[in-house]
Protein backbone atom coordinates (compact mmCIF):
# COMPACT_ATOMS: atom_id res chain seq x y z
CA UNK A 1 0.00 0.00 0.00
CA UNK A 2 1.41 3.46 -0.92
CA UNK A 3 -0.33 6.27 0.86
CA UNK A 4 0.51 10.34 0.09
CA UNK A 5 -0.29 12.86 1.92
CA UNK A 6 0.46 16.91 2.71
CA UNK A 7 0.08 18.64 6.11
CA UNK A 8 0.57 22.68 6.12
CA UNK A 9 2.78 22.29 2.51
CA UNK A 10 4.72 19.52 4.43
CA UNK A 11 3.78 16.44 1.76
CA UNK A 12 5.32 12.83 2.00
CA UNK A 13 4.28 9.04 1.08
CA UNK A 14 4.61 5.86 2.78
CA UNK A 15 4.63 2.38 1.48
CA UNK A 16 3.63 -0.50 3.84
CA UNK A 17 3.26 -4.00 2.81
CA UNK A 18 1.43 -6.43 4.59
CA UNK A 19 1.04 -10.20 4.87
CA UNK A 20 -1.76 -12.39 5.43
CA UNK A 21 -2.51 -16.01 6.40
CA UNK A 22 0.94 -16.58 7.54
CA UNK A 23 4.37 -15.67 9.55
CA UNK A 24 6.67 -13.93 7.36
CA UNK A 25 9.94 -16.27 6.21
CA UNK A 26 12.52 -15.67 8.73
CA UNK A 27 14.56 -13.98 5.33
CA UNK A 28 12.24 -11.59 5.47
CA UNK A 29 11.54 -10.96 8.59
CA UNK A 30 15.28 -10.14 9.07
CA UNK A 31 15.37 -8.02 6.27
CA UNK A 32 12.85 -6.20 7.49
CA UNK A 33 14.71 -5.58 10.76
CA UNK A 34 17.60 -4.76 9.15
CA UNK A 35 15.53 -1.86 7.14
CA UNK A 36 14.81 -0.31 10.50
CA UNK A 37 18.11 -0.48 11.77
CA UNK A 38 18.52 1.61 8.99
CA UNK A 39 16.05 4.00 9.93
CA UNK A 40 17.07 4.52 13.51
CA UNK A 41 20.75 4.96 11.91
CA UNK A 42 19.56 7.54 9.58
CA UNK A 43 16.88 9.62 11.84
CA UNK A 44 19.79 11.48 14.39
CA UNK A 45 21.79 12.27 11.28
CA UNK A 46 18.46 14.01 9.61
CA UNK A 47 18.48 17.59 11.35
CA UNK A 48 19.21 21.26 10.21
CA UNK A 49 22.33 22.23 9.26
CA UNK A 50 23.63 18.63 8.29
CA UNK A 51 23.71 18.08 4.33
CA UNK A 52 21.47 15.11 3.06
CA UNK A 53 23.98 13.70 1.21
CA UNK A 54 26.66 12.99 4.09
CA UNK A 55 23.56 11.08 5.64
CA UNK A 56 22.99 9.29 2.55
CA UNK A 57 26.99 8.44 2.30
CA UNK A 58 26.84 7.40 5.95
CA UNK A 59 24.20 4.79 5.81
CA UNK A 60 25.40 3.30 2.22
CA UNK A 61 28.87 2.67 3.84
CA UNK A 62 27.68 0.83 6.81
CA UNK A 63 25.56 -1.85 4.32
CA UNK A 64 26.67 -5.20 3.14
CA UNK A 65 27.39 -5.55 -0.84
CA UNK A 66 24.65 -8.41 0.12
CA UNK A 67 21.87 -6.36 1.09
CA UNK A 68 22.32 -3.57 -1.69
CA UNK A 69 21.82 -5.66 -4.25
CA UNK A 70 18.18 -4.63 -4.31
CA UNK A 71 17.76 -2.06 -1.88
CA UNK A 72 16.06 1.01 -3.00
CA UNK A 73 14.80 -0.97 -6.09
CA UNK A 74 15.09 -4.06 -7.83
CA UNK A 75 17.45 -4.89 -10.28
CA UNK A 76 17.61 -2.01 -12.75
CA UNK A 77 14.81 -0.15 -11.24
CA UNK A 78 16.23 1.51 -8.28
CA UNK A 79 15.86 4.88 -6.78
CA UNK A 80 18.69 7.38 -8.04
Amino acid sequence: MDIGYGVNRYHTDKTMTYAFGKALPDEVAAIHRRCVDIVDTVAPLLHLGNVASRSYETVMAGLEPAFLENFMGYGTRKVQ
